[in-house]
């Protein structure tokens, strides 16, 4: 590999679980029961509305990601199977039509264990 004589371009994630105005920020989140907040919204608009957000966000440069787990799960202490998580929000996905998904880390950890 070359090494980048430019540093990469920042990216910046923001996070939203409530509709602010009427257009939406990314979806926001998948748990393992399914989807809630924004993802849940996503889901119930239809094909063509979902469309038309993604295309709205590309043309200005801006990926729809979705959040997994987040903070309110933690699914390798509580014995989720990753590939089956894995592949689920992967479904998820490409069925909704979005750009990627942001797993969040600390949903791996334990919560009651707090570090030193």
């Amino acid at each position: 590999m070359l090494k980048r004589s430019t540093p990469a371009t920042p990216r910046f994630v923001v996070y939203n679980d409530k509709w602010i105005n009427l257009f939406p920020s990314a979806p926001t989140s998948l748990l393992t029961s399914g989807s809630v907040d924004e993802a849940q919204n996503w889901e119930e608009l239809d094909a063509s509305q979902r469309s038309i957000y993604v295309r709205e966000y590309d043309l200005a440069g801006i990926s729809l990601i979705v959040s997994g787990f987040g903070s309110t799960e933690t699914p390798t202490s509580s014995g989720v199977d990753p590939m089956t998580a894995a592949n689920a929000m992967a479904e998820w996905v490409i069925q909704y039509g979005v750009n990627g998904i942001d797993v969040d880390y600390e949903a791996f950890c334990n919560t009651s264990v707090q570090p030193n």
